[in-house]
């Protein structure tokens, strides 16, 4: 165990050559800042869907997920919100922004966050209680895929069934060639 002040995150390389930090394990906790109207919802389940767990507190989380739904301005909503969070554990930052425009603008809000803990900052938008089916928000979670620790899912392979596929073409094929041949003798 790192001792306090000590990080044990762990640094991928992207594409690019950059480095990308990742988050230290599965197990996030939710913290919401502000009001969603339960928007926030959908990414939790984008979460768990992604084979993340949901623990009920804190202390038995790897990373927090930070809600912070913008009501005033920007930096200090999210000022205000990184100041209840207990530092120590990874951070990803939900900025949102409600609006009904898919197409609005809203500058990146990484720029204002200066925490060591907040491993990947992004901004989404929404509107009442759904978030809004938009490019910045499919962005958003991509970014946010890039720093999970995801488990590969199941690799299919089809070579076994080739084989039978294989098979009963050739079977097929035989029955169409008797019956076209049984056909035209009898002729």
């Amino acid at each position: 165990m790192p001792e306090s002040g000590q990080r044990s995150y762990q640094s991928f390389q992207n594409m690019d050559g950059q480095g990308q930090t990742k988050v230290p394990g599965k197990k996030f906790h939710v913290s919401v800042a502000g009001c969603t109207n339960g928007a926030h919802q959908t990414y939790v389940n984008d979460f768990k869907g992604s084979g993340q767990i949901e623990v009920i507190s804190p202390e038995q989380s790897d990373y927090l997920v930070l809600f912070c739904p913008i009501a005033s301005r920007v930096g200090t909503d999210i000022e205000e919100a990184m100041n209840k969070i207990s530092g120590g554990k990874p951070i990803v930052l939900v900025v949102m922004h409600h609006t009904y425009d898919k197409d609005h603008f809203v500058p990146e809000s990484r720029r204002l966050v200066e925490n060591k803990d907040v491993i990947v900052t992004v901004d989404v938008l929404f509107h009442e209680s759904k978030m809004l089916i938009c490019n910045r928000n499919d962005t958003a979670w991509f970014q946010v895929k890039d720093v999970l620790v995801v488990s590969p899912g199941p690799v299919i392979s089809w070579r076994p069934y080739w084989r039978i596929i294989g098979g009963i073409v050739v079977v097929v094929v035989v029955v169409i060639i008797v019956s076209v041949a049984v056909h035209y003798a009898q002729k």
